[in-house]
């Protein structure tokens, strides 16, 4: 009997998720010499009771895993057939002008699980405009890295470009 309510409740999720045409993201690489989790303020796929800001994250549901020289989503669509330009405006229009990204170290997190607060093993965070994502060509996405790289020293970062890893 349970397989069978299984079932019906599954159906209905799975037929919803083969009928969407498109699934988009925006990545970014982990450089970092050891696995990564990553949050952003726009989760994306994920809805109900959302945390709306770091303090708010109490589990890893919420959080992108990547391996070290993997790239990994933090913000993501389902939907009809849209352009880069119109695919960051809809990300964006969900978060506000600002897209708060923040980056944990997985072993850190990982062997301190259910102390303290997850925000408190942050160890990078990014304040992602529109011009930060997109290329001036509206088609393509700007590469973004962890640890950053060059090209990202102008975005609004904590800490600040080149101060990573921060001294303890």
């Amino acid at each position: 009997m349970k397989r069978i309510i299984n079932a019906i409740l599954v159906l209905p999720v799975m037929l919803l998720a083969v009928s969407c045409d498109y699934f988009y993201s925006m990545e970014l690489e982990n450089n970092f010499d050891k696995g990564i989790y990553i949050w952003s303020s726009a989760t994306g796929l994920k809805t109900g009771n959302d945390p709306a800001t770091l303090d708010e994250l109490n589990d890893k549901w919420y959080l992108e895993y990547a391996d070290a020289g993997q790239m990994c989503s933090f913000a993501f669509l389902l939907g009809g057939k849209m352009t880069a330009e119109e695919f960051v405006d809809e990300v964006f229009g969900r978060a506000s002008d600002t897209l708060m990204v923040a980056i944990f170290d997985a072993e850190e997190m990982d062997s301190h699980w259910g102390v303290g607060k997850m925000s408190d093993y942050v160890i990078q965070k990014y304040w992602l405009t529109k011009d930060d994502v997109l290329e001036d060509d509206g088609k393509t996405y700007k590469r973004l890295s962890f640890p950053p790289h060059e090209g990202m020293k102008d975005i609004k970062m904590e800490p600040s470009y080149g101060t990573f890893p921060p001294t303890k």
